[in-house]
C-alpha cells in the first residue's frame, strides 16, 4: 500500500524530496508512507517547459531551481484561477510547494506605464474599446493596436471640438493614449489627449 500525506496514492504521485517510510518484508515493499515537505517561496519565473513532464524554473535569491508541475497544480493570475498557459516569463510568482512539486502558483499582472501616439480607427464605447493605427517611431511601420479604455478615462481635447466622452470620439482623430501595458499585452488607457 502506498500513501502520500496520509491518503492512499500511487508511486506515480510521489515527488522528489518526499520523506518516506518503507516497510519491506521478504524483499518486497509492503507499505510505503510518503510525506511531502511543504514550503513557500517567491521569485521570478525564468523558464516554463510545456511537455509531457511540465516544469517551471523559479529564480529566487540568485539561484534558479526547476520545479515539477503536476496534474493537481493550481495556477492563479491575481485571484483568478487560470492554466499553465497563462503563466509569463519574468513574472513574480508566489509558489506553494509539496516537496519538488508545485501545488499552487500565483502571479501578478505586471503593469508598465506607457503611451501610444496614433490615429483613431474605431471606437466601441459600449465595450470601452478603441483601435489606433500607431506608427513605430524608429521604423515608421504602422500597426493596429486595440486598447481598453478605463471607465473613468480623462479626455483632454486640445482642439476646438471639445470632446468630453469616449462615445463622441470619432475615427481619424490624432490622439495620445496614456496608460499601462500589462504582461498579457493588454493596454489600458486612463487618459486620452486629442491633438488633432
Amino acid at each position: 500500500a502506498v500513501t502520500r500525506n496520509g491518503v492512499a496514492d500511487s508511486f506515480l504521485n510521489l515527488a522528489r524530496g518526499d520523506n518516506a517510510e518503507v516497510v519491506v518484508s521478504a524483499g518486497q515493499i509492503k507499505r510505503l508512507a510518503a510525506t511531502s515537505v511543504n514550503k513557500t517561496l517567491e521569485g521570478a519565473i525564468e523558464e516554463i517547459v510545456i511537455s509531457s513532464s511540465p516544469s517551471i524554473t523559479i529564480k529566487t535569491g540568485g539561484v534558479s531551481t526547476r520545479y515539477t508541475v503536476s496534474a493537481d497544480t493550481v495556477f492563479y493570475v491575481e485571484d483568478e484561477q487560470v492554466t499553465l498557459y497563462d503563466m509569463r516569463l519574468g513574472a513574480t510568482a508566489s509558489v506553494s510547494l509539496k516537496s519538488e512539486n508545485i501545488d499552487r502558483i500565483k502571479i501578478s499582472r505586471a503593469i508598465v506605464p506607457s503611451q501610444l501616439i496614433g490615429t483613431v480607427t474605431a471606437v466601441n464605447a459600449a465595450y470601452n474599446l478603441m483601435s489606433l493605427d500607431v506608427a513605430d517611431q524608429l521604423t515608421g511601420n504602422v500597426s493596429s493596436q486595440t486598447v481598453v479604455v478605463k471607465s473613468n478615462v480623462k479626455i483632454i481635447d486640445n482642439t476646438s471640438t471639445k470632446v468630453a466622452a469616449l462615445k463622441a470620439l470619432t475615427t481619424g482623430r490624432s490622439v495620445i493614449a496614456l496608460g499601462a501595458l500589462d504582461n498579457y499585452g493588454m493596454y489600458a488607457v486612463n487618459t486620452i489627449i486629442i491633438t488633432q
